[in-house]
């Protein structure tokens, strides 16, 4: 057998994981852009695009990449509401953000909003969200932001709580 037809000891093929029992989960395989909304807000004109990484961790594992660096990409997804013989469970929110070509100025986070009512094609910045987290570096900032806002029926006053770790 030929070197370049030899497959290293350590490479690890993706197989789609099992996901039941999960309330929502998304794993860029399928015809991703049917559960997806890009935004057509003027700032977010480049798109994103499903693709494999560089350095694939787990050979054939799909993700989605923002091809071109210093751009504003705006991309949602919905997820359905939490069924009443699911309140009071704890929800845990997870992703994964690899840099490619590293991080130098710019961001990755992923916002919780309540859609109801909104188009998700006029998704920005500006959408007011619930939770925000993810990495933010550019110059001397180099920080993980964790934002939750959220508004107590009670007091009606908005809380906002900000986590950064250095």
């Amino acid at each position: 057998m030929a070197l370049a037809e030899e497959s290293s000891n350590d490479e690890q093929i993706y197989e789609v994981p099992a996901t039941d029992g999960l309330h929502w989960v998304e794993t860029f395989d399928g015809d991703v852009f049917s559960r997806w909304t890009i935004s057509e807000k003027e700032k977010y004109k480049v798109k994103p695009t499903i693709g494999k990484r560089r350095k694939e961790g787990l050979v054939g594992d799909l993700g989605l990449v923002m091809p071109d660096a210093a751009q504003h990409y705006g991309i949602s997804a919905s997820f359905p509401e939490l069924a009443a013989e699911r309140k009071g469970e704890t929800l845990v929110v997870q992703y994964e953000v690899r840099f490619q070509d590293g991080l130098h100025c710019g961001g990755g986070y992923i916002k919780l909003f309540d859609r109801s009512g909104q188009n998700p094609k006029d998704f920005d910045n500006e959408t007011p969200y619930v939770i925000m987290f993810g990495p933010d570096r550019c110059g001397t900032t180099d920080k993980v932001h964790f934002i939750l806002q959220h508004q107590n029926p009670i007091h009606m006053f908005l809380p906002r709580l900000l986590l950064l770790v250095l």
